[in-house]
């Protein structure tokens, strides 16, 4: 090999590893491809639950290694292993326009209040099983009201995941906290409810601030906030401009932008054998923040804390520095094919040189 092919070689090697290494981890998990997310099971670890309610949500309907064990009354100590009692599985959608799948696990047999079970299933993600240990209470009546709806309107940054094109947006928006302040029938099942919120009569998409970059991925069933706990918001940074089809009210369960002005709310609950309340309406008003509102241009948004994993908040100009917008809906930046195709010029410039200096051999 010549010393001119071996520079070109070098050089198209060069850079080819530069363009490689120019997109971050955090570029390839805001492209699209999770990372595992670990089953999740509810009632959770260190719940209390009616004994006439001993049902179990769970994300993994495919799933057959789950375990049920049930100590009697008085009879556990730390570090037993509790007997196995044979299970009823049956399948459960929840309602909206992307249903949410789950299995309902049913102990079977005689269980009485002071018993504990314990919960043994599969993360999913190839760690060791896990265990949640739950409490059977005295038999509470079954429901027939679910509680009171409860909003907090404001104004100001929010991060959120925008599902039409970026991996996290932040956006200064008028917005509304929602929770569910469940009435005295309802109490005992606390620990059991699964909430889905309806605005205007539509499912709406809960609430998620967490992009695939987050340190904890929350259960399905959970936004952002915590269970119970939802948001809603505006669409006051343009993100429903030019795109007219997602005006329709039937897709606000696939993307969480509202239009501004009053929305009627209710929150929907359910447990593990059906049964399942709505609250009545409340009236909210979402209203964008008008240019007094908005920050000075050089100050930085500031970031909402998360609260699931008590880590620091992600600046938003890490997040532009990783491809991702921090503000409206902009395409993830890609420097690889860029600077490939640069080294390929590079190496045939190169290559050229070296052939027009490579002597030249007559012909016999």
């Amino acid at each position: 090999m010549t010393k001119h092919a071996s520079c070109a070689l070098w050089s198209f090697v060069a850079v080819t590893t530069l363009a490689i290494c120019a997109v971050p981890e955090r570029v390839k998990a805001c492209s699209g491809v999770p990372p595992c997310r670990p089953a999740a099971v509810l009632p959770a670890n260190a719940s209390r639950v009616p004994v006439n309610m001993a049902q179990f949500f769970y994300t993994r309907t495919d799933d057959t290694s789950v375990k049920v064990g049930l100590f009697e009354p008085g009879k556990y100590a730390e570090g037993d292993t509790a007997p196995e009692v044979p299970l009823e599985y049956f399948a459960r959608e929840l309602g909206g326009t992307v249903k949410l799948s789950l299995a309902v696990v049913k102990p079977m047999g005689p269980l009485v209040p002071g018993s504990l079970l314990s919960f043994r299933y599969s993360d999913g993600c190839g760690s060791d099983n896990l265990t949640a240990f739950v409490m059977l209470s005295e038999a509470a009546p079954i429901p027939t009201q679910l509680g009171t709806l409860h909003a907090d309107e404001g104004i100001g940054f929010l991060r959120t995941m925008s599902r039409l094109g970026s991996c996290v947006s932040y956006v200064n928006t008028g917005y509304a906290d929602i929770r569910v302040e469940l009435s005295e029938e309802a109490r005992p099942y606390a620990d059991q409810w699964i909430y889905q919120l309806r605005v205007d009569g539509y499912w709406q998409d809960r609430y998620d601030a967490d992009a695939l970059v987050s340190s904890h991925a929350h259960a399905p069933w959970d936004s952002s906030r915590g269970r119970g706990l939802e948001r809603i918001f505006a669409a006051c940074n343009g993100e429903l401009d030019g795109r007219p089809e997602l005006l329709d009210p039937r897709l606000r369960g696939m993307h969480p932008y509202l239009e501004p002005g009053r929305h009627d709310v209710e929150m929907v609950g359910v447990l593990p054998d059906g049964t399942e309340l709505v609250t009545d309406a409340i009236q909210v008003e979402l209203r964008c923040p008008a240019p007094a509102d908005a920050p000075e241009p050089q100050a930085e948004p500031a970031p909402e804390p998360d609260a699931q994993s008590n880590g620091p908040p992600m600046n938003p100009s890490e997040h532009e520095a990783y491809g991702c917008a921090a503000t409206g809906n902009a395409e993830i930046t890609h420097w690889g094919a860029p600077l490939w195709l640069l080294a390929a010029f590079a190496w045939r410039r190169r290559w050229l040189v070296a052939r027009r200096r490579r002597p030249s051999h007559p012909r016999l």
